[in-house]
C-alpha cells in the first residue's frame, strides 16, 4: 500500500472502490483507484447514501 501511495499522482485521490464497513478489502490492490477530486466527492456521497440506506433497514 505504501507504493500506492507513494507513486499518488498529481490532483488523484486514492480510494477504495468498495468501502471496508460494506465488504470491500482494504488490503486488496484490486479494491484501489486513483480517482480525480471530482469523482471522490462522488463516489464518498454514493457511499454515504448507501451506507446510510443500509442502516436504516437494519432497524
Amino acid at each position: 500500500m505504501n507504493r500506492l501511495q507513494n507513486s499518488r499522482p498529481r490532483s488523484m485521490e486514492l480510494v477504495e472502490l468498495t468501502p471496508v464497513i460494506v465488504g470491500g478489502s482494504s488490503t486488496d490492490p484490486n479494491n484501489k483507484a486513483w480517482v480525480t477530486r471530482k469523482q471522490h466527492f462522488e463516489l464518498v456521497r454514493y457511499w454515504n447514501k448507501t451506507i446510510s440506506e443500509l442502516r436504516k433497514q437494519e432497524k
